[in-house]
């Protein structure tokens, strides 16, 4: 699947915290003002008062009204959104949109506000033990990596999405590591492999792909994988990758010892190719003697077995050889 690159737009434009903030001021500086504005006219002969509509009484009743329309109208609608967070509204059940543009805002009171983050978040699998697939047992973990690019569908797809991407990796990375093993055991092993079907589990090179070698090639594996599972989410996956991968400690000593072995193996057989190589070059170079075909030397048969068994000693030993000559 391909997974969504960019973020979703906003979907609902909030209005002015600045204005709102300002109507806010307005309406708490009339309700506490309210009760001391007495407006009287005086008309007539003899100093009769009469009062006009707009008398204390009026402004008695506004007081409560304007206190309520900035307390609980008002003031509940401020927001205030962070960078790389998002907020989506619903009103009475209904999805009203998102807002992606950070800053001070004012929305309607009676929708309910959720903050999604938009940061890029780690999830971490912890360690599992697994068998890979020639039943070695594995301890391995992951790290994955993921950004949220579609907020309604990250809140309203799953109840808990967190636990579905968690699911997600452990359910990838154990299909991963049971089906592909954790080394190569041998060099005839990997050339039989090799010349296998190389469009199953295999390297570009044709080898046989271990999870010990081919840690990056896996980690798109993986990724990819769990990027199919959670595409319903709205999360797209960075990145996914092994934070320990490794033999089981019951058996890691077992497996040492042979991977040691493998090596010695390895190495001896470069050590005897160029000893024999070495060999025959000195029998050649003791036959042919000097350019003016002086100083030759001819060895029979026995002689020649002779000389290469020694000279084959000399250089594999892995010890210092100490010579000895026979006295007659």
């Amino acid at each position: 699947m391909q997974p969504q690159s960019t973020i979703t737009a906003s979907t609902y434009k909030p209005f002015s915290g600045v204005f709102m903030l300002l109507l806010f001021v307005v309406c708490v500086a009339f309700a506490i003002a309210a009760p001391f504005l007495n407006i009287e006219t005086y008309a007539g002969y003899g100093g009769e008062v009469k009062k006009s509509i707009l008398s204390g009484d009026v402004f008695d009743y506004l007081s409560p009204v304007a206190l309520i329309i900035g307390l609980f109208v008002i003031a509940p609608g401020f927001a205030v959104l962070q960078p790389n967070t998002s907020l989506v509204l619903t009103l009475f059940g209904r999805k009203r949109g998102v807002i992606l543009e950070n800053g001070f805002m004012w929305v309607n009171p009676l929708m309910n506000k959720t903050m999604v983050s938009l940061k890029i978040q780690t999830f971490s699998t912890g360690e599992h033990k697994i068998n890979d697939n020639t039943g070695s047992p594995v301890v391995a973990g992951l790290l994955v990596n993921y950004v949220v690019v579609d907020p309604e569908a990250f809140l309203f797809n799953a109840e808990s999405p967190i636990a579905v991407i968690g699911n997600a990796a452990n359910g990838v990375i154990r299909e991963t590591v049971a089906s592909h093993p954790f080394d190569i055991k041998s060099t005839e092993q990997e050339q039989n492999e090799a010349d296998k079907d190389k469009n199953e589990g295999k390297s570009k090179d044709g080898k046989a792909t271990c999870l010990r070698e081919n840690s990056e090639t896996f980690s798109h594996i993986m990724r990819d994988a769990i990027q199919e599972r959670v595409k319903h989410l709205g999360v797209r996956i960075n990145e996914a990758r092994f934070s320990n991968i490794s033999y089981a400690p019951e058996i890691s000593g077992l497996m040492l010892q042979r991977q040691q072995a493998h090596a010695t193996m390895d190495a001896r057989k470069i050590l005897l190719e160029a000893s024999v190589t070495l060999v025959k070059e000195a029998i050649i170079a003791f036959e042919k003697g000097t350019p003016d075909k002086q100083d030759v030397v001819t060895f029979s048969m026995n002689q020649r077995a002779e000389l290469a068994s020694n000279l084959l000693t000399v250089m594999i030993s892995e010890k210092g050889v100490t010579p000895t000559i026979a006295l007659n």
